[in-house]
């Protein structure tokens, strides 16, 4: 449970979320730039442009799921 960060390391721009199980939601943001149809369309971009490498998958804080917004 927390938020996580998805940042272009390239350009420096950050994408980020939250959720009751990050791991899983990290996997699945992955999947959908890995197939070209993620949801977020400047992001998907961005990947598209970029690439996997250039991009960082991370935990920002862990927190308990009432402090979720």
């Amino acid at each position: 449970i927390g938020i996580y960060a998805i940042k272009n390391k390239k350009t420096g721009m950050v994408y980020v979320g939250q959720s009751v199980d990050v791991e899983f939601r990290l996997g699945r943001h992955k999947r959908y730039l890995k197939k070209g149809n993620h949801f977020n369309l400047h992001l998907q971009r961005s990947y598209d442009k970029h690439g996997y490498a250039d991009f960082e998958f991370s935990l920002i804080e862990a927190c308990e799921e009432v402090d979720l917004v």
